[in-house]
């Protein structure tokens, strides 16, 4: 059996479903969440495995990557199995592969894409304005991305390429 680990980042715009995927992984493929503390408030829909710290108790806690965009983010990684992170940019991918890439970890970033009328009817229900969607960074190749797969063919293709993982290939 393969040993070594597997993280997959799910890379997108917002209301592409990055969490929703996220959260499917975890509750049907049996993946754990990339440990997470920041220090900005909390949202009514993070998931429950976002920690919320100051910014002084912050500094007194070890993470395996730290990102500093506006609040800061500490990333905590497990010592075995299946583990998915999401990231709405390739600065944030770029950041987190340097601090995990070694023999024992494999690393696949899915960029996760959706319509133009489902990204709106998101960002509309969000209260998001186009200009925040327009803003919002896209690859255009910032960084590494091993797959692109729409929204709805997300969950069947990173199930595929756990069990490829699995089988060592």
């Amino acid at each position: 059996m393969n040993e070594q680990r597997l993280i997959v980042i799910l890379l997108g715009k917002a209301c592409v479903g990055k969490t929703t995927a996220e959260k499917q992984l975890i509750s049907e493929l049996g993946y754990d969440p990339v440990s997470i503390t920041t220090t900005r408030d909390k949202r009514s829909d993070d998931p429950e495995y976002y920690s919320f710290v100051t910014k002084e108790e912050f500094k007194d806690l070890n993470f395996d990557y730290v990102i500093s965009v506006n609040n800061e983010y500490g990333y905590r990684i497990s010592e075995s199995g299946f583990q998915v992170v999401s990231f709405i940019s390739p600065y944030l991918v770029n950041g987190f592969l340097e601090s995990v890439q070694n023999d024992d970890v494999r690393v696949i970033v899915v960029e996760i894409t959706a319509n133009k009328k489902d990204l709106e009817d998101c960002l509309k229900e969000r209260n998001m304005s186009d200009q925040t969607f327009r803003e919002e960074a896209s690859t255009n190749g910032k960084c590494r991305v091993d797959f692109s797969i729409d929204r709805n063919e997300i969950f069947n293709q990173i199930q595929a390429l756990t069990e490829n993982h699995k089988l060592g290939t």
